[in-house]
């Protein structure tokens, strides 16, 4: 309507794209995660449908190991990376 057409020209700062503001503040290493973390659950939904059960224990197994391997990452003491 002409009463909403005249709201949004009023209000266009308030109603830009919401995720604009967020968007900078998000790093491209974190974007970049991000997808890498989309992709990974496509591969896995893959499997999960269409691999067998040998396939989906192996998927495990390597979920698994992706997850201590972040762990240890976390655990890395920066200090005994410097010397």
């Amino acid at each position: 309507t002409g009463e909403g057409r005249a709201h949004v020209a009023a209000h266009e700062q308030a109603l830009a794209e919401p995720w604009a503001a967020v968007a900078e503040s998000v790093s491209e290493e974190m974007a970049d995660l991000r997808t890498l973390f989309l992709r990974l659950g496509m591969a896995l939904r893959q499997v999960a449908q269409a691999g067998t059960p040998e396939q989906h224990q192996r998927a495990g197994r390597v979920l698994a190991d992706a997850r201590r391997s972040l762990y240890r990452l976390l655990a890395e003491d920066p200090e005994e990376e410097r010397e």
